[in-house]
């Protein structure tokens, strides 16, 4: 599972549309979660072995992070709710 979107590196130019979490952290002291997404130019990137072209992290409050499924599923539903992946769809 992954999402697919059009996001730019950091005003590069360089457009990546196959974002993948790679790792959920939970700091329940500090009341949140932290989401690492690697960005890859297109999902046989991924598949392939290849490393991600960019990394991006996204924090979001413990209390949103609920729901049914997987912890993945979780996650990938809490990251089309934050503002940089609106209108991605799931691949």
């Amino acid at each position: 599972m992954a999402l697919e979107i059009d996001r730019e590196v950091e005003n590069t130019g360089l457009i990546l549309n196959y974002h993948k979490v790679e790792f959920v952290l939970f700091e329940k002291a500090q009341d949140f979660v932290e989401i690492k997404i690697g960005m890859y130019p297109n999902k046989e990137a991924s598949q392939s072995g290849k490393s991600p072209v960019s990394e991006y992290y996204a924090q979001v409050p413990y209390a949103q992070f609920n729901g049914s499924g997987t912890l993945l599923d979780i996650a990938y539903n809490v990251l089309k709710t934050h503002e940089s992946f609106e209108g991605a769809i799931d691949v």
